[in-house]
């Protein structure tokens, strides 16, 4: 899609009524197209979406239970998932001052205290509870347990691995019945608003130290135990083996909760089913072959 700044620019300015000064747009962002917008009195963030992700009505959705929750965050300002010039998706939100956590260099004890607070912040985004388990949409996910939610989109989330030949049908068809089974345990705990992508960067640390989450697109209604396994993968994957385990150990250790044990039992399987994701979104790529190593570990202690 070729979208000039001209085009933002006058998007922005029908939309929010203000005279736009700058756009800016942010790069090294694969999903989406990202912009800030300078107006006259405030800053915004805008972004076009390249797909038909997230479903249509999450965002508002989810940015109306944060903000009922007074859990901090960006305002959405303004959706339309139907767009008539940018086809899948148009959304404007507040922009939030400070920086994201990836960018700064932090030392060891500025790193152990932010992933204190996330702990704490996750909790907080873990309270909102669903009465089922899967995709939000408009607020009402529709599948009973989480095993199921898994085993229905599993076709779908592999779909690139399938097509390239990256595996066998039938390895798929083993791997799949293997993790409905070994999943089966987390449906004894209740679905809440994951994020679906914890990681540095989608942490904003701002001015007075204090942090919040953005990037909201990947939200689903699942236990709590599936977003923290996101993100111990994504220590995995950034971190040497001593580093991840320590800042994994930091945020267990400060994640209040008494079900802890549920996670480290599941926690080889909920980093198959997110490496599957990781590699069907990666494939053809060189993360693929970094992202399958990570798999083919997490499944071998999985069928040990």
């Amino acid at each position: 899609m070729n979208i000039s700044n001209e085009l933002i620019k006058l998007k922005a300015e029908n939309i929010l009524g203000e005279t736009v000064i700058s756009v800016i747009p942010f790069t090294n962002i694969t999903n989406n197209y990202v912009y800030k917008i300078n107006t006259n009195h405030k800053k915004y963030i805008l972004k076009i979406y390249k797909s038909g992700w997230p479903e249509d009505g999450k965002l508002t959705f989810v940015n109306r239970k944060l903000n009922e929750c007074k859990i901090p965050c960006a305002k959405i300002v303004y959706y339309n998932h139907d767009d008539g010039d940018l086809q899948s998706g148009l959304l404007i939100e507040e922009f939030l001052t400070g920086s994201i956590a990836d960018k700064v260099n932090l030392t060891v004890e500025q790193e152990t205290e932010l992933f204190k607070k996330l702990a704490v912040f996750a909790r907080r985004l873990h309270s909102i509870k669903f009465l089922k388990y899967g995709y939000i949409g408009n607020g009402e996910p529709f599948e009973d347990t989480y095993s199921e939610y898994v085993y229905d989109a599993f076709d779908d989330n592999t779909e690139s691995l399938r097509t390239n030949s990256l595996f066998s049908g039938d390895e798929l068809s083993e791997i799949k019945e293997k993790l409905y089974i070994s999943l089966k345990l987390c449906d004894k705990l209740p679905p809440v608003l994951c994020h679906g992508d914890l990681s540095k960067k989608n942490i904003m640390i701002q001015d007075n130290g204090e942090i919040v989450l953005i990037d909201y697109d990947d939200v689903t209604a699942i236990p709590w135990i599936c977003d923290v396994a996101r993100l111990t993968l994504w220590m995995k994957l950034n971190y040497n083996i001593e580093k991840a385990l320590y800042l994994r150990n930091v945020f267990m250790e400060n994640y209040p909760t008494q079900e802890k044990e549920i996670f480290y039992t599941s926690e080889n399987a909920l980093h198959v089913w997110e490496c599957l994701g990781y590699m069907n979104f990666f494939a053809g790529t060189e993360m693929f072959e970094t992202v399958k190593k990570m798999f083919v570990e997490a499944w071998d202690n999985l069928i040990k």
